[in-house]
């Protein structure tokens, strides 16, 4: 059920189910969140629809028949029109819960949640159902890696290092909700074979000039303070909107290396850092809709996400041989600036032909990363005795990239009826990254380039689409079949190493679904095949500099990997869901470490193995126990096997099995008063040639509205047992590693948020819908 004018869904509206002969009631429901009703265990017989919403004029159906028990009628999308006399005195009543099920994906509602005040979107992420994520930007869905993160529907171009700094820095202020698809259609881009995270961030819409302040305060090993404003002005047919977030944290983070290398004897470093980062962080959007009439709308948004990381590293090496006693200690102590602005605009046009759900809507985007990181890194060399082992050295290193991305949209949706619908588009990706490092040593109280250490690297890359997706209920079977085209064309130029590699290849991936339902279970079986490419800072053969002995550099030959999924679910009473899916991946893009024959300096890098198969199970079980406590449960378990034949000389072949639950409650209580919680546990789990250790999180919030509910106030324990502890192992080759990463992420929150504005009305359009990727049908 959405709102004619603006296509917004419209949530908990009444709907009730007559009998077309005479007044005669049969059933009843409301409207979730995102607009959907589902009436079950519905007699044969000739009914009609009346559905009613405060500020909307009454519907009323056709009549429709049933001739089955069995049998399941799909209306398409239902649009309310607005009725004028009644909009002063609109009041919307309803429950909308942390953790919600929606038309084939999960979504978290982040802006209305307890937990989800004053986090950051890297925190929220770890707070998702069966999604486990790395510190690194690493994560598995239901035990299937290569997870591919959206934010507003659009791809993030970076590479997943500077993905995770990104979301770590990303205040939860500005973001509305976050939707997770596991089983994405022909309508979705063809990367990430683990399935797709996609961030919502806020927008206002509501009638007259509305929006929210709030403040807040962190207290983990130091104060942290966020806070974030939202407003907008619909007047008539315009409706401007505007927000902004910001976050300062300063963050304790301590890292710990012990290495084994067997060389030309065995040799053991054992290396400690200690950051002390400090981050200030914003995050403003800007936009205008405007309603051209009843039927069609543009609008303009303009986004802004900047952030700057200051912090020193104190790095202490200690090596020894066979004896395990300190042959000589390597220190260094960096200074470390980042700066990465992102900026995006973006334009958009819909036009909805009926009330069925005809329509078109075009979409485009421009946006660009700008990332500066700047290393004043200072080395000291001694023996185990104190003395000198050879003279101090300096180096600094500057890195900036630069990522341009224009993005260009179509889709189509036509019903041929109520049970044959049709959806098709176009989309056009051009991207262009570069990169520049340049070194410089310290010589004679000054720094000095060095040209040989210098690089240059330039990389293109467009990818051009179609899709079309016919979905068809055909007697008792829901069926549904797509099949999306890109043209990947990519250029890289390493341009001091004067190296070039280019690839163009054409793709097709397949969609296919088909679903029945046996009395309360609906029984489903898909297939689809995804891609991953790899990302400019995988390919580039740059050495990114952290310390004498550990270095990053990415591998120009790597190639895509492809992946198949094939996946059976049955959904019981439309709400417990258990699924068995099983993906075979060929030429697996993995992590990997190697020690440089002579140096000994380990170097993290990423490569192409040959096949990876996952076989995962999980469960979902959202349970209503009383009428102010519910709760969504989760667990998953999996097994996976990496294979190579040759790697580094000798064959790889590596199973792990592991497993994972989520337990998350709210409870609502007079005076309004509302609690939540949230336990996570995810076994060790293998990303490429690294084992993960186990980890565990308990969080807890409380909230109290207060001024007659336009304010409220929450209190939060993020990481309540100081459990987010991220250990790696890894045993392989000549290496044996253990590299452990600890946090203060066990943070104390509090959070001050008021609600202004006098005409709360229908629902407008959210920039979520502006993606091309909501697929509103009741049903």
């Amino acid at each position: 059920m959405s709102d004619s004018v603006s296509g917004s869904p419209i949530s908990f509206g009444t709907v009730r189910l007559l009998k077309a002969a005479g007044a005669g009631f049969v059933s009843a429901t409301r409207t979730d969140s995102i607009g959907h009703f589902i009436l079950q265990d519905i007699k044969p017989g000739n009914y009609y629809l009346e559905i009613t919403y405060l500020g909307y004029k009454p519907y009323r159906s056709k009549p429709m028949q049933l001739q089955d028990k069995s049998e399941v009628l799909v209306l398409g999308t239902i649009y309310m029109q607005g009725d004028k006399k009644n909009l002063n005195t609109v009041t919307v009543l309803g429950k909308q819960q942390f953790i919600e099920k929606g038309n084939n994906k999960l979504i978290l509602n982040v802006s209305n949640s307890v937990l989800g005040a004053s986090s950051t979107a890297n925190e929220l992420l770890q707070q998702v159902p069966g999604l486990s994520a790395t510190d690194n930007g690493q994560m598995r869905l239901n035990g299937k890696a290569g997870v591919t993160v959206m934010v507003d529907g659009k791809i993030s171009p970076l590479p997943a290092g500077e993905l995770a700094a990104f979301l770590q820095n990303m205040p939860g202020g500005s973001i509305s909700r976050i939707e997770v698809v596991s089983n994405p259609t022909a309508g979705y881009d063809a990367a990430g074979r683990g399935g797709i995270i996609n961030i919502i961030t806020k927008k206002n819409t509501k009638a007259g000039i509305n929006g929210s302040a709030t403040a807040g305060y962190n207290q983990g090993i130091y104060p942290n303070l966020t806070g974030s404003f939202l407003a907008n002005a619909r007047m008539g047919r315009f409706n401007f909107f505007g927000s902004y977030s910001y976050n300062r944290m300063r963050k304790a983070v301590d890292f710990k290396l012990d290495r084994n290398v067997q060389a030309d004897g065995p040799l053991n470093f054992h290396q400690e850092m200690y950051f002390r980062p400090l981050f200030n962080n914003h995050v403003a959007k800007a936009g205008l809709d405007f309603e051209l009439d009843h039927t069609s709308s543009i609008g303009f948004t303009f986004d802004i996400n900047a952030f700057r990381r200051d912090r020193t590293i104190d790095d202490i090496t200690h090596i020894s041989g066979p004896s395990s006693k300190t042959d000589s200690i390597y220190e260094t102590k960096t200074r470390n600036i980042k700066h990465l602005t992102n900026t995006a605009y973006n334009f958009y046009y819909t036009k909805r032909f009926d009330s069925l759900g005809h329509k078109l809507e075009i979409n485009y985007t421009y946006s660009r990363f700008n990332n500066l990181d700047d290393r004043f890194s200072y080395n000291y060399y001694s023996r185990s005795d104190g003395s000198e082992l050879k003279p101090s050295n300096a180096l600094r290193n500057n890195v900036p990239f630069v990522v341009a991305n224009n993005v260009l949209r179509a889709d189509y949706t036509l019903p041929f009826n109520t049970s044959t619908t049709l959806e098709a588009g176009v989309k056009g990706g051009w991207i262009k990254q570069k990169n520049d490092l340049i070194y410089d040593s310290l010589s004679g109280g000054q720094f000095v380039n060095i040209p040989d250490f210098n690089t240059h690297f330039t990389y293109d890359e467009s990818i051009l689409a179609a899709y079309g997706n016919l979905s068809k209920r055909l007697g008792k079977y829901d069926l549904s079949a797509g099949v999306r085209l890109e043209r990947t064309s990519s250029s890289a130029d390493f341009v001091t190493s004067k190296l070039k590699v280019a690839y163009n290849y054409l793709d097709y991936f397949p969609g296919l679904s088909a679903a029945r339902k046996f009395g309360e279970h609906s029984l489903k079986l898909a297939m689809n095949k995804r891609i991953g490419r790899p990302s400019y800072q995988d390919l580039d053969p740059t050495l990114i500099y952290f310390n004498q002995y550990y270095y990053l550099q990415g591998n120009p030959s790597l190639t895509p990997e492809y992946t198949h999924t094939y996946s059976f679910s049955d959904i019981w009473k439309g709400d417990y869901a258990i699924t068995l899916s099983y993906a075979r991946t060929t030429n697996p893009l993995v992590s990997i470490q190697e020690i440089e024959e002579g140096t000994n300096v380990n170097i993290l890098s990423v490569t192409n193995l040959d096949v990876l198969n996952n076989l995962s199970l999980s469960v979902d079980i959202p349970v209503t126990i009383t009428k102010w406590w519910s709760s969504y449960n989760n667990a998953y378990c999996y097994i996976d096997q990496t294979k190579a034949d040759n790697y580094l000389g000798v064959p790889y072949d590596r199973h792990l099995s592991g497993y994972g639950f989520s337990t998350s409650h709210t409870f609502t209580a007079p005076a309004n008063l509302k609690f939540e919680m949230q336990f996570k546990y995810d076994s060790p789990q293998l990303f490429g040639f690294n084992k993960m250790d186990a980890i565990y999180n308990l969080t807890v919030g409380a909230q109290k509205g207060i001024l007659k509910k336009k304010a409220n106030i929450k209190l939060s324990v993020y990481d309540l047992l100081n459990s987010m502890k991220f250990v790696y192992r890894y045993d392989y080759a000549n290496v044996k590693a253990t590299e452990a990463r600890y946090v203060d992420y066990r943070q104390l929150r509090v959070s001050f948020t008021y609600n202004f504005g006098s005409k709360p009305a229908r629902n407008r359009k959210s920039s979520e819908m502006d993606n091309g990727n909501e697929r509103l049908k009741i049903q």
